[in-house]
């Protein structure tokens, strides 16, 4: 099983993982919020970090970081912690994909089966609802 850390720009991870819970009425093991503060000291929140994704690694061997916007710091500082087959970094995060990374860390898939899965499902969940009224 891999563990899940949601890395995002203040409560944005925090809020969009208490939602996903909501909707799947659970509170899943090894799926964690990890707030960026906006005036954090990049180094400090590493370190903080560092310590929160080896203790996660620890317990589930493998780890997906979810974090909001490429380029932003949440992003940057999940970066420091790519390891390739042991921790993978998905950015664009929205409600959809963490719901669907949960319910595949569920599953016992692995984490190198589920990327490609998680990649199109935020795709897919991107709908221009005039398209969709047009088409009835």
């Amino acid at each position: 099983m891999f563990g899940i850390l949601v890395v995002a720009h203040g409560e944005l991870g925090t809020l969009l993982l208490e939602t996903a819970n909501k909707i799947l009425q659970e509170n899943p093991e090894n799926v964690i919020s990890f707030p960026v503060s906006w005036d954090c000291d990049f180094a400090q929140t590493k370190e903080v970090l560092d310590k929160k994704v080896n203790k996660m690694l620890a317990e589930t061997g493998s780890l997906l970081i979810l974090t909001d916007l490429f380029g932003g710091t949440p992003t940057n500082l999940a970066m420091t912690q790519f390891k390739k087959t042991k921790v993978e970094i998905l950015t664009g995060m929205n409600l959809p994909i963490l719901i669907k990374a949960i319910i595949l860390q569920k599953t016992g898939v692995s984490l190198e089966e589920c990327i490609d899965e998680l990649k199109m499902k935020g795709q897919e969940a991107i709908v221009l609802v005039s398209e969709i009224i047009n088409e009835k």
